[in-house]
């Protein structure tokens, strides 16, 4: 095995040697090593067996630097340019970053949903933390051979989120790229923020409020908020990431942030915002720990990870080929609905029972048919008095699927409460 990685290395150093070693060429010759001299017989094991049978190995990138990539790193190659990683990865991560560093990557084994990303700065509160428009640009499904260029900075925002467990990825990749940027993190609310910074006086502020979270919640809420009046604009995000993971409460978390609202109020809606969207997020991940079926957890990771109705049906065409998308969306749905867990949208104790008419309905949903003309498409399934009877209630059944956890990102349509069915259906289906 370390003489594929060796020989690779060769490739790359000279291919890269060829073109005078232009770091501007560097990941169009990384893919193309990748492409051309593609792994044999590279598997974990093979990866792996050697970190048993050997009392040495390469020194690791990983455990000299962050950030650190994977769940487990290990450099299979390295040189005074660039080196090579392999990465594993157990559980997929809806993380939005950039790179210091350029290179390529290869899928080995698994398969992952892929997004790339624009950000489109507005507002700049320091070099390391600036607002703007986050826009997706192309997402797609990823599997095993597939190899993408990585390029420094702004060119290439993205998120990688893995399927499979394990996914692993072999990365060629330079130490870091020349003037390195920012590796910024990006909150889809629309703000750029430097993951990788914490001065010393925020990392004890927070330290001191993991502290308190633990022996005392009445003066909580009050040495949380003056922490924030006193924190700089990323100190604030920073104070108010460790803040939601002490709360757990989006109702107590937004009544926290009034106090956000007041010392930062430019701040305030996309901060907002980007929480929302993680304990959106946080639910649905939650409950995919408890769903070993790999055609529901693909399901639930489309749900995570991809905006609006048409490229989330694409990404599951690419999946499930042979089968309408709609049909296969509305199947897994119900399958899902059997399960134990609960995540808004999804079962009774949430107000959505996705069985029956409920399914109907979030299939004329998925098949782009407009709100006023949903009651008309349960027609030719259900009694027509019964349908006009409730059509009050299958607008409020379709507002609540459209503003859910689970369904929220598929459809434009926010307008609505979010939250519990207020009608219950009463229809009777033809025979």
């Amino acid at each position: 095995m370390d003489s594929y990685f060796q020989e690779l290395g060769q490739i790359v150093n000279d291919l890269w040697f060829s073109v005078g070693y232009d770091d501007d060429q560097f990941p169009r010759v990384a893919a193309r090593a990748l492409v051309e001299f593609p792994p044999r017989d590279v598997t974990a094991d093979t990866i792996l067996t050697p970190l048993l049978t050997r009392n040495d190995c390469i020194r690791q990138f990983d455990a000299e630097v962050q950030p650190k990539f994977g769940d487990l790193a290990l450099t299979v190659f390295r040189c005074s340019r660039f080196h090579i990683d392999a990465l594993f990865w157990v559980d997929g991560t809806t993380s939005i970053h950039q790179h210091g560093f350029d290179g390529a990557f290869r899928v080995i084994a698994g398969s992952s949903i892929h997004s790339q990303f624009r950000f489109v700065p507005q507002t700049s509160f320091s070099n390391r933390l600036i607002a703007g428009d986050l826009n997706c640009i192309k997402v797609e499904l990823l599997s095993q051979g597939d190899t993408r260029e990585i390029h420094a900075g702004e060119r290439f925002v993205h998120s990688l989120f893995h399927l499979d467990r394990p996914s692993i990825t072999l990365v060629v990749r330079t130490t870091y790229a020349p003037n390195r940027p920012i590796q910024f993190g990006y909150e889809r609310s629309g703000l750029a923020y430097d993951p990788f910074f914490l001065d010393a006086l925020t990392l004890k502020r927070i330290q001191w409020l993991g502290f308190v979270a633990s022996v005392s919640n009445s003066d909580y809420e009050r040495i949380a908020a003056q922490l924030v009046r006193r924190a700089d604009p990323l100190a604030v995000l920073s104070i108010c990431r460790a803040i939601y993971s002490h709360m757990r409460s989006p109702e107590r978390f937004d009544r926290f942030l009034e106090t956000v609202r007041s010392h930062q109020p430019e701040l305030f809606d996309r901060i907002r915002d980007a929480f929302h969207r993680r304990f959106r997020d946080d639910c649905i991940i939650a409950g995919r720990r408890g769903v070993p079926e790999s055609h529901l957890r693909f399901l639930l990771a489309v749900l995570l990870n991809v905006e609006g109705l048409e490229p989330s049906l694409a990404l599951v065409k690419a999946r499930v080929p042979d089968r309408p998308a709609v049909d296969t969306v509305v199947s897994y749905v119900e399958e899902l609905a059997q399960k134990d867990w609960a995540v808004d949208g999804l079962t009774n104790s949430q107000g959505i029972a996705l069985v029956g008419v409920a399914l109907d309905v979030l299939r004329a949903m998925l098949q782009g048919v407009p709100s006023s003309e949903l009651v008309r498409s349960l027609e030719s399934h259900y009694r027509v008095d019964d349908v006009q009877a409730n059509a009050n209630a299958v607008e409020i059944l379709a507002r609540d699927i459209r503003n859910s956890v689970l369904f929220h990102t598929l459809f434009d349509d926010r307008d609505g409460q979010h939250g519990v069915v207020g009608s219950t259906l009463n229809v009777t289906r033809h025979r």
